[in-house]
C-alpha cells in the first residue's frame, strides 16, 4: 500500500503534461498491477476538453492493488490559467463521507512554501531582516556556549539551522518525553513547550549555515517569528488575511485532530496503533488519529485544504500578484543558499531556497509533503505548468507495521531528488523509501 517518490514522476509524466500544455491526447498509461475489481471509481469536478487521460492516469495509479488509495485530488495550470481540478473516488470506503471533488486533505509540509512566502512579506515591510538572530527574535534562553545564538531567519528558511534529527530527535514528535520534562507528564504538550525543550536539550550538531538539513523544527521557529513581528497573535491569522484571501484559496484552513473538518477524507496507513499525544487517557489510535499532534505543526506541515488552492498559491510566484509577493521577493526565495553552505542532500544541480527545492536549469520548483495518512506534491515547472495532487496515504512499503507507542514518526518531508539526466516530466526520483516510522516530508 501506499506513494514512493518515484511513483509521482509517473503520474504526472511527460504525456499528461504535454496535454496540460497543448491540449493534445497523450498516449495511455500503463498500470503495474490490475486494478481492484471491488472499487467504484468516481471522478468528479472539472476538466479542460482533450485532458481526459488524467483521469485514465489516475485511475491507473490509485486502482493499482499495491496501493488501492481511496482518495486523491489533482490541480493543473498552465500560464495561470486552471485547466483541471478533479477529484478522485476510489470506494466501497467504510469511511468514505468525503465528495473527492470538494474534499480536503492534509498538506504536510507543502505548509512550508506559504509559511516562507508569509516570512518575505514581512522581509519586504521592513517589519525583519533575513539576517535576525532567532535567539534576540524570540527571547530564547539557549546553554551557554551554544551556537544557537548565530541561528538566523534565513538559516532556518534553507533548513542551515545546524539541526540533524538524524543525530539527535525531531522534537516535533517527542511528545511524551517533553511532556515529562516540561508539564509533569501532562498532554498535550504546547509549541512553547517543545521551544523551551528543544532550546536546552536539542544540541545543534553542525555550525549555522554549514551545512542542508531538513528541518521541520526550523519551520515551527518561523511560524512563531510570524507571530512576534507581525502584529498577527496567531501565524494562522497572519496567513489567512495576507496569502490565502487575496488569492481566494477559501478552502484553506489549519489542521486539527480533535476539531477534523467535516469535509477531510478519511486517512489512512499501513502502521499500527499507538498512544495518543493529545491527552493522558492511555488510548490506541491509528497514526493520523493521534500519533503526533498535527495542530502544533502549523507552520510546518499543519495546513488542510484542496490541491485547487494550492496552484492558486503557485501563481502567486509568476509574478501575477505583486501586491501581495513582489518580484525582489520571488528572487529571494528562487536564490541559491549562501556559498559555502552544504547542499549535497538536495542533488546534483538543485538545492533548498526559501520554502521550495529550486533546480535552476531548466527552472523548476517543487516540494514534498508526507505524514502517515498524507501525501502530496506542489511543483512548478518551466513549461509553465503548475500541479498539486494529494492522496489520503503514503508510501511505507519498508516501515514497520507494528509500531509501539513510544515509536516516534520522524518527519519525512525532505524533499526528494530529481535525476540531473533526467528530462522534465520524466523525472525519476532518487530517494530510498523511508525505513522507520516516518516524518512531515
Amino acid at each position: 500500500m501506499g506513494i514512493n517518490r518515484r511513483d509521482f514522476g509517473k503520474l504526472l509524466g511527460a504525456g499528461s503534461l504535454a496535454a496540460a500544455t497543448t491540449g493534445m491526447m497523450p498516449a495511455p498509461a500503463a498500470a503495474a498491477a490490475a486494478a481492484d475489481p471491488t472499487t467504484n471509481w468516481v471522478p468528479s469536478g472539472s476538466i479542460a476538453q482533450g485532458l481526459g487521460e488524467f483521469d485514465n492516469t489516475m485511475q491507473a495509479f490509485m486502482q493499482n492493488t499495491s496501493r488501492n488509495i481511496s482518495y486523491g485530488s489533482l490541480a493543473v495550470t498552465y500560464q495561470g490559467r486552471l485547466v483541471l481540478a478533479r477529484g478522485y473516488g476510489n470506494t466501497p470506503d467504510p469511511t468514505a463521507t468525503a465528495n473527492p471533488a470538494t474534499a480536503l486533505f492534509r498538506m504536510a509540509s507543502l505548509s512550508k512554501p506559504i509559511t516562507a512566502t508569509a516570512i518575505l512579506q514581512l522581509v519586504a515591510a521592513g517589519k525583519l531582516s533575513l539576517n535576525d538572530s532567532v535567539v534576540t527574535l524570540l527571547g530564547l534562553r539557549p546553554p551557554s556556549g551554544s551556537a544557537l545564538s548565530q541561528v538566523t531567519v534565513n538559516h532556518l528558511l534553507h533548513h542551515t539551522g545546524g539541526w540533524d534529527s538524524r543525530v539527535t530527535v525531531d522534537p516535533m514528535f517527542n511528545d511524551f518525553t517533553i511532556a515529562n520534562a516540561m508539564t509533569g507528564g501532562r498532554l498535550p504538550v504546547s509549541q512553547w513547550n517543545i521551544i523551551d525543550w528543544a532550546t536546552q536539550n536539542v544540541p545543534l550538531v553542525n555550525q549555522p549555515g554549514a551545512k542542508y538539513v531538513y528541518s521541520n523544527y526550523g519551520y515551527l521557529l518561523l511560524g512563531r517569528i510570524i507571530e512576534k513581528v507581525s502584529g498577527y497573535g496567531y501565524y494562522g491569522d497572519y496567513v489567512q488575511q495576507h496569502i490565502f484571501a487575496p488569492l481566494n484559496m477559501r478552502m484553506t484552513t489549519r489542521g486539527s485532530v480533535p476539531n477534523r473538518r467535516r469535509t477531510e477524507v478519511p486517512y489512512h496507513t499501513v502502521l499500527g496503533n499507538v498512544t495518543s499525544v493529545y491527552d493522558n487517557s492511555g488510548l490506541q489510535v491509528p497514526w493520523p488519529d493521534g500519533g503526533f499532534n498535527l495542530d502544533n505543526m502549523d507552520s510546518h506541515g499543519g495546513w488542510v485544504g484542496r490541491p485547487v488552492d494550492l496552484v492558486r498559491f503557485a501563481s502567486l510566484y509568476d509574478g501575477r500578484y505583486p501586491a501581495v509577493l513582489s518580484q525582489g521577493s520571488i528572487a529571494t526565495a528562487f536564490a541559491a543558499p549562501p556559498a559555502g553552505t552544504d547542499e549535497t542532500n538536495a542533488g546534483a544541480g538543485a538545492y533548498y531556497g526559501c520554502g521550495w527545492n529550486v533546480r535552476p536549469n531548466p527552472g523548476n520548483q517543487w516540494h514534498f509533503g508526507s505524514l502517515p495518512g498524507t501525501t502530496g506534491m506542489l511543483a512548478r515547472l518551466s513549461t509553465g505548468v503548475s500541479y498539486a495532487v494529494l492522496f489520503n496515504q503514503r508510501y511505507e512499503g519498508s516501515i514497520s507495521t507494528t509500531p509501539t507507542s513510544t515509536t516516534r514518526p520522524r518527519s519525512t518531508s525532505r524533499s526528494p531528488r530529481p535525476s540531473r539526466a533526467s528530462r522534465l516530466g520524466r523525472r525519476r526520483w532518487t530517494t530510498s523509501p523511508p525505513t522507520s516510522p516516518p516524518p512531515d516530508r
